[in-house]
C-alpha cells in the first residue's frame, strides 16, 4: 500500500509542468488517486483537447500510472 494519495491539483501541476511538478514526479509511480479526483483531471484535460481520453490512455501506459479508487 502506498503512503501517497494525489489530488486533482497535484496531477494537473505535473501534467502542465507547474510548480510542484517535480515533487509529484518523484512519487508518481507509487501514488494512487481517487476516482473522483481522476475524473476531475480527465474532464479538464478533455476540455483542453479533443483527444483528452486518448492522452490519458497513453499517459498511463508510458508512465505506468496506476489509478485506483481510494
Amino acid at each position: 500500500m502506498t503512503d501517497v494519495v494525489l489530488d486533482a491539483s497535484a496531477l494537473m501541476a505535473f501534467l502542465h509542468s507547474e510548480p510542484g511538478a517535480d515533487k509529484v514526479a518523484k512519487v508518481l509511480s507509487d501514488a494512487v488517486i481517487s476516482a473522483v479526483n481522476f475524473s476531475e483531471v480527465l474532464k479538464k484535460k478533455t476540455v483542453e483537447s479533443l483527444h483528452g481520453a486518448k492522452y490519458f490512455v497513453e499517459f498511463r501506459q508510458d508512465r505506468h500510472l496506476i489509478c485506483q479508487a481510494v
